[in-house]
């Protein structure tokens, strides 16, 4: 399976420092009877800090769904998502990345893959008012500058360790190492650039609200623009009751129910 075709943002003009990149994951329309694999290796599947393609169909699920990776169907991680929650705050999603990661490690190290290729991503799980992603980093991968279009974010690092450089709009570029068991919470007005400089792989847990947001790409931290503008998320999905019929050839995207392809580990 073939690795997701880059989106390349044009180069940002003085008044717009950043380009618009459809680099956030979006599930691709299909038979619903069809097994989805929202992962790295999947050329409809986008990153949540790393180009790629994107789907103008794709949709949170209706309100109470909940989408779940296979691997972490459990009651634990259910409980977690809050699927009644609309709307997470960046205290909210630090805490949702750290008990994921505390709790649910073990499934999720058996799940993580590595692809010198590219950095490797799989979606945990995907609900109205929120997504959650598990990113392997190996030496010397990373992201380029972006900001999450007015999401809040969070990230926990489960294992090994990465930098982080980020900047709020007008102020100084900060950097810093997270480390394993570090976890932390940001809102929309930041942007940041995530790279693996050690030696040894890494592993993060990452969440995302509103979910399915487009970022945006910078040539630098340095470009980023005094306000960081929100970017539109796409309408929620609608229930059989609010839609009773759709288009020919039009299919909700499927749920996240399959174990990541074999690929990976060849």
């Amino acid at each position: 399976m073939s690795a997701p075709t880059t989106t390349t943002a044009a180069a940002p003009s003085p008044t717009n420092a950043g380009g618009t990149s459809a680099n956030r994951p979006h599930p691709s329309p299909t038979d619903p009877a069809t097994t989805r694999v929202i992962d790295a290796t999947s050329p409809d599947a986008t990153s949540p800090n790393g180009t790629g393609t994107a789907d103008p169909a794709a949709a949170p699920p209706a309100p109470g769904e909940v989408d779940v990776h296979e691997a972490l169907d459990v009651p634990a991680f259910r409980r977690l998502l809050r699927p009644d929650r609309l709307r997470w705050s960046a205290g909210e999603l630090r805490d949702l990345t750290r008990s994921t990661a505390l709790d649910l490690a073990a499934p999720l190290l058996r799940l993580a893959r590595y692809v010198p290729a590219q950095r490797w991503w799989a979606r945990l799980a995907l609900t109205e008012g929120v997504e959650v992603w598990l990113l392997t980093w190996m030496p010397g991968q990373g992201t380029e500058p972006h900001d999450h279009g007015g999401a809040a974010g969070s990230f926990t690092v489960l294992a090994g360790e990465v930098r982080e450089d980020y900047r709020y709009p007008r102020g100084p570029v900060r950097a810093a190492t997270r480390r394993v068991g570090d976890a932390l919470g940001f809102g929309a007005g930041r942007a940041h650039q995530v790279r693996n400089t050690g030696a040894r792989d890494a592993v993060t847990v990452h969440a995302y609200s509103p979910p399915l947001v487009p970022t945006r790409e910078y040539r630098s931290l340095a470009d980023i623009p005094d306000r960081i503008a929100a970017l539109p998320a796409p309408a929620r999905r609608s229930t059989a009751s609010e839609e009773p019929s759709r288009s020919p050839g039009v299919l909700a995207p499927a749920p996240l129910r399959a174990v990541h392809a074999s690929v990976l580990g060849k």
